[in-house]
């Protein structure tokens, strides 16, 4: 699927899903970087398995880091 950029912040982008539509953003997706936050708040069931505490906050200072660690790389 490619993506049309229609707007881009510091924090995040907007972008138009290109597929099957004739209309560039008839569909669109936020894309963001994952925080912790957002894990514990769409991703219970990670957080409830695998919740940072303690050393591990510190163990686990990136999200990408923390999502390997869950995720098998």
């Amino acid at each position: 699927m490619d993506l049309l950029i229609l707007h881009r912040a510091s924090q995040y982008l907007i972008a138009g899903l290109m597929y099957g539509c004739d209309t560039p953003g008839e569909r669109c997706a936020v894309v963001s970087e994952i925080e912790f936050e957002w894990i514990r708040r769409f991703c219970p069931w990670i957080w409830e398995r695998r919740s940072l505490s303690g050393d591990d906050r510190r163990a686990h200072e990136d999200v990408q880091r923390y999502l390997g660690t869950i995720f098998g790389r």
